[in-house]
């Protein structure tokens, strides 16, 4: 499959009108400043571009779950400063359109910056309305995706507004979409699976598609525990969920913290945080919780990690939020960087970048993905609603 992309838009763009999805959905520190750029500067090669060559860019995202209502903490004003240092340019913020009716940008020069209030501050964007796709289609003459993060949703200005316009992607969603592609049709060997999370149900079949390619899968988190569970292993009041037995589980290239675990007797802090010896008999105890990968089980899976050739990283393998328990994440995530060198490494994830951002290792991985569920999605096989009006027919 291939993706229609900006060399598919004409190479002069001067006063041509281009609606820019971006994915500027970034976490908020206690003042309501962006905590994290690494989204908005994700985007900055393709608005780059596109101003380069003349267009008018007119930007768009959502920002939080404003529930289709106007909320002042998700206002876009709270990113707009962040976003005129970035691009070093103005940026006029505009409301967002409620009829169909013609609005005429207030166009001085070419290359002129226009940002829509929070796209889902309209209930219509996650309705699906083809009524507020077509509003926003009359401010451009092209649409580009540049939000490969929120390309899984179902919502009008994917579904809808790609359809009305001469769509194509931007630079960083060609680059997902190129990356993640390779990872399932053929990937440099040993390629190696870390993969955690708090719901198995949610991963299924992301697990299986990975069994199918993989050579390893690497599991941490409740995912392990739900899986350590199903195969007789005592985990005490640890996150998990109820599972019947199923063939993959039993799959060799499947490893488990079958070593040891670290447990606490609360979650959200290290009371009686001990050292569980799995596979020497030692027992959870029915007041305690799994917290981290133990010592051995780190030591275990950096052997692994060490071999590969490709490697794919999702989600922290213990409570990350939690000082006491961030070791075992935080030694995975120095091993997986320190490979750089010697192997392709991927990472993706809303919790997983919060650590890379903690560790600041940003540019120790060759590519850190902007999309958590997306990314997921995607390698799982789902065609995305963001992605398939972008495809090339052949």
């Amino acid at each position: 499959m291939l993706l229609r992309t900006l060399d598919d838009l004409p190479k002069n763009l001067k006063g041509k009108r281009v609606l820019v999805h971006v994915d500027w959905n970034v976490p908020l520190d206690g003042q309501g400043r962006p905590a994290s750029l690494f989204k908005m500067k994700a985007s900055l090669p393709t608005i780059r571009e596109l101003r380069a060559r003349g267009a008018v860019l007119v930007l768009f995202s959502h920002l939080g779950r404003p529930g289709g209502k106007p909320v002042v903490a998700l206002s876009m004003r709270k990113i707009l400063p962040a976003a005129r240092r970035l691009l070093r340019a103005p940026i006029t913020l505009l409301p967002l359109p409620r009829t169909n009716a013609n609005y005429q940008l207030p166009i001085t020069n070419y290359r002129r910056l226009f940002l829509f209030e929070n796209i889902r501050f309209d209930p219509r964007e996650e309705g699906n309305d083809v009524a507020f796709a077509r509003a926003l289609a009359r401010y451009g003459d092209y649409t580009v995706n540049e939000s490969f993060g929120a390309s899984y949703n179902t919502h009008a200005s994917f579904t809808r507004l790609l359809r009305l316009l001469p769509s194509v992607a931007g630079r960083r969603l060609e680059e997902e979409f190129n990356t993640l592609s390779e990872l399932t049709r053929s990937p440099q060997r040993p390629f190696v699976v870390v993969l955690s999370g708090a719901k198995i149900s949610t991963k299924i079949k992301l697990i299986r598609a990975m069994l199918g390619v993989c050579d390893q899968l690497l599991v941490g988190g409740a995912i392990a525990n739900t899986l350590l569970r199903a195969r007789g292993v005592g985990i005490g009041a640890s996150l998990a969920e109820p599972m019947r037995t199923r063939d993959w589980m039993t799959d060799g290239k499947l490893l488990l913290p079958r070593w040891d675990v670290v447990v606490s007797q609360d979650p959200k802090k290290s009371k009686g945080m001990r050292v569980v010896s799995l596979d020497r008999g030692e027992r959870i105890e029915a007041n305690e919780w799994i917290v981290d990968l133990g010592p051995r089980t780190v030591r275990a899976y950096s052997d692994v990690l060490k071999q590969a050739k490709t490697i794919l990283w999702n989600g922290p393998v213990g409570i990350q939020e939690v000082k006491a328990f961030q070791q075992g994440t935080f030694a995975i995530a120095r091993v997986i960087a320190g490979r750089k060198k010697s192997a392709l490494t991927i990472v993706g994830g809303g919790e997983t970048m919060d650590v890379v951002e903690q560790l600041k290792l940003y540019k120790k991985f060759d590519f850190c993905s902007t999309g958590g569920g997306a990314m997921l999605e995607f390698l799982e096989g789902k065609k995305l609603p963001g992605i398939i009006p972008l495809l090339k027919k052949h």
